[in-house]
């Protein structure tokens, strides 16, 4: 869906250069005013690993987790699962905070790594945000969610109702359905979205129907 939506707005931006007038709102009016950070995809061995196993038995698989070995590991079963980190759990923001929304055993899919930014993937995009020129931050952020293709919004390392004037803004749009992030996802401890929720003043939560 990412790289998907990037090629359409690309296309698009391109067809306007051909009109003699611009609709109202353009995607000129969006590209040529605003810079846009976009990273397809973050957990690339993960990729990798999906790839590779629908070369050889032509179905696709789900890797949640990176395939980075974890030293001294002994699961009970060995499998694609038990390597590596799940990324959405291993940023900064409530890492750890419980064992709920993330798990400390290295065998389980939702690992959330030794430490906060364990993992190469993970600091990249640490590094990203960070090296954003002064006066120039991140004004907005959308964390797409592949496999439940989602924009997820946060908080969601507890257990808790949402914001109610956020909800109804968001259910008033008769196109889209408000979730909590608990309620799709359940809760979620060091993730992505909430570490850029340090740094960005509102995101956005929709799931399409």
């Amino acid at each position: 869906m990412v790289c998907y939506t990037l090629l359409r707005v690309i296309y698009e931006y391109e067809q306007e250069a051909y009109l003699d007038t611009l609709p109202e709102p353009s995607f000129h009016d969006l590209l040529d005013i605003h810079s846009f950070l976009i990273i397809p995809v973050v957990n690339l061995d993960g990729l990798h690993e999906i790839e590779h196993e629908y070369n050889l038995t032509k179905k696709l698989t789900y890797i949640r987790k990176n395939m980075h070995p974890i030293k001294k590991m002994k699961c009970r079963q060995e499998s694609a699962e038990n390597y590596g980190t799940d990324l959405n759990r291993n940023y900064d923001f409530a890492f750890a905070f419980d064992d709920l929304g993330s798990n400390p055993d290295p065998c389980e899919e939702d690992y959330r790594g030794p430490y906060a930014f364990s993992e190469p993937g993970t600091r990249q995009v640490k590094n990203l945000i960070e090296e954003t020129p002064e006066g120039k931050g991140i004004k907005i952020a959308l964390n797409f969610h592949a496999w439940g293709n989602l924009l997820v919004h946060p908080w969601s390392y507890i257990k808790k109702d949402f914001t109610a004037e956020i909800a109804m803004e968001y259910s008033d749009d008769k196109f889209h359905t408000y979730l909590k992030d608990t309620m799709c996802l359940t809760t979620i401890k060091g993730a992505t979205r909430f570490y850029f929720k340090k740094t960005v003043p509102r995101c956005g939560h929709y799931n399409e129907q």
